[in-house]
């Protein structure tokens, strides 16, 4: 199939033409696509394709490389926070919302 890939035949062209056509009905046959595009695409990582991030005007790969390696997210960051992490200020907004809620559907009753 490489080798195909070579000629200059299309990905999924040299997959029918080294397992036979594909059927999108049936699991195996979808599966064997899907590894076969994902071992093409480790291929391509593996060979390297790196960012010029020495020009003037950078790429959106370049900047998008630039932004992974300048601030990393940890587990850490996309935790919820527990009730207790609510800052006051907020909680003492949010209760002076609801009273004014509270307040208005007594005067005027439900909207």
């Amino acid at each position: 199939m490489d080798q195909l890939r070579q000629q200059g035949v299309e990905d999924t062209d040299a997959h029918q033409q080294v397992h036979g056509e594909i059927d999108l009905s049936n699991a195996q046959s979808k599966a064997d696509l899907a590894a076969t595009l994902a071992r093409i695409q480790q291929d391509a990582e593996k060979r390297g394709v790196n960012a010029d991030k020495d020009t003037p005007f950078k790429s959106l790969f370049a900047r998008d490389k630039e932004m992974e390696s300048q601030d990393p997210v940890t587990a850490d960051d996309l935790k919820t926070p527990v009730e207790t992490e609510v800052p006051d200020e907020l909680e003492q907004q949010q209760e002076e919302c609801y009273n004014l809620d509270v307040m208005y559907l007594q005067q005027y009753g439900r909207a």
